[in-house]
């Protein structure tokens, strides 16, 4: 674990034992490290026990203190420090020396790179962060399973891969909040982007056993190899239990959906070599073959985002189809001893969009119904199961990002023909199947 995420989970925030104040100075810390609106940070400030007190700014301090060693980008460390002033400067409160010494500090010189957590050779580039407690995957109370997972970013870039979206970190928070879903399972995600879903998904517990992020971009997929590495994705600190892998295979690699649906046309069957630049990655101490990757490798296929335009919607089903019709006709289908046992065989597809037009919304709906595959809508389930409310029962602790218009996130869920939802994904909680009347 880096000395910053260890510094920043194991602070004691001056002792402070009310437990509200400090899920308000854990939220702040998350919307500063995601780059969140500064509106919703300053909603949390408010929400802080006995703001703008002495004892409050200084726990804010504190926790600002940790955020801004974090190198975020400069103009929005900057204008964070000039709305805090102006916040307390409304108010009329009494300033606390160490928050008025770090506001104006970093006010006039921003976020110093050359003290932050991770390298700053990179021109033009900052970092996002999301707060990951394996505590509520691995049922502890060890605070040495918290850490910081974090990403290179660039919003000035064209490329859409050099940016977070808001239907991957629903899919992250997804992944990490409800482990069954990937547990012991081979990953390919399509339109990977910066990694973060894969490199969170790593930290649950049981874990998935190989997760493949691909792109299209060589230079996406470059820095999605440099992120995974960053953060070190072997789980060395996890105690499996028996019969689930210590920790996640992690490759990457790029993938044209276009050349995919263009060679299936032709041939008629999946190439492998759609998938040969798909390779793993060294992390740690990990050590793992060489060996490029095939569509039978893969048990769950997962897309975030993609199909945000209706040039593209085409391709990414095409794909979709060719990794679920890899299936072995032995796995079609799930016997009743496996339904008993919970384990589920059948590969599955998850589409997680963000509707931001009708028109492709409708272009997507269209395109499932004339598909020879199942197309189910999990959207209920999915946003109880990243809640942490995937059955009737209360989990009271569990990861929560800011997530860019949750509300219009949907979650499709696809199979081969014949082949039954994952048992976990019960009756009751299941949307409709796709079919042309599907509207908004």
């Amino acid at each position: 674990m880096s000395d910053f995420s260890e510094s920043f989970m194991k602070r004691q925030f001056m002792n402070y034992s009310v437990s509200m104040v400090n899920t308000n100075l854990v939220r702040i810390a998350t919307l500063l490290l995601q780059r969140a609106p500064m509106e919703l940070v300053i909603d949390q400030i408010k929400q802080l026990k006995s703001w703008p007190n002495i004892v409050a700014q200084d726990m804010l301090s504190a926790t600002l203190l940790d955020v801004f060693r974090f190198p975020l980008a400069p103009s929005y460390v900057q204008y964070c420090a000039k709305l805090v002033i102006s916040l307390i400067d409304a108010e009329g409160g009494e300033w606390s020396d160490s928050l008025l010494e770090l506001l104006l500090g970093v006010g006039s010189r921003g976020c110093d790179r050359g003290s932050g957590l991770v390298p700053s050779d990179v021109n033009n580039r900052s970092y996002c962060g999301f707060i990951v407690d394996q505590r509520i995957a691995n049922h502890t109370e060890n605070d040495a399973n918290t850490e910081i997972v974090y990403c290179t970013v660039d919003t000035s870039h064209n490329l859409v891969g050099f940016k977070t979206w808001g239907a991957g970190i629903f899919l992250s928070e997804l992944c990490f909040n409800f482990p069954m879903l990937l547990a012991d399972k081979t990953v390919l995600e399509l339109g990977t982007g910066v990694g973060m879903t894969g490199i969170i998904a790593s930290r649950t517990y049981p874990p998935p056993r190989c997760f493949a992020m691909t792109d299209f971009s060589p230079d996406v997929v470059d820095n999605i190899r440099n992120n995974i590495e960053m953060n070190q994705c072997a789980l060395e600190e996890c105690s499996p239990s028996e019969g689930h892998t210590l920790y996640t295979v992690m490759k990457c690699g790029k993938l044209d959906w276009m050349h995919v649906a263009a060679s299936y046309m032709e041939a008629g069957s999946p190439q492998d070599n759609d998938l040969e630049n798909i390779l793993p990655v060294s992390c740690g101490n990990q050590v793992t073959d060489s060996s490029s990757s095939c569509w039978d490798d893969f048990d769950v296929l997962l897309a975030a985002d993609c199909t945000y335009s209706e040039d593209i919607i085409g391709s990414v089903m095409k794909v979709i189809e060719v990794f679920l019709w890899q299936e072995s006709p032995d796995a079609v289908g799930i016997s009743d001893a496996e339904v008993n046992s919970g384990t589920d065989t059948s590969k599955f597809a998850l589409l997680v969009s963000t509707i931001r037009s009708e028109e492709t919304w409708q272009c997507l709906i269209d395109q499932m119904v004339e598909s020879n595959l199942q197309c189910i809508d999990i959207t209920t389930w999915a946003h109880g199961a990243a809640n942490g409310k995937a059955d009737d029962s209360e989990i009271s602790r569990r990861i929560e990002f800011h997530c860019y218009f949750r509300e219009r996130i949907r979650v499709i869920c696809m199979l081969k023909k014949g082949s039954s939802l994952p048992s976990y994904m019960t009756p009751n909680q299941i949307d409709t199947c796709i079919s042309s009347t599907n509207k908004i």
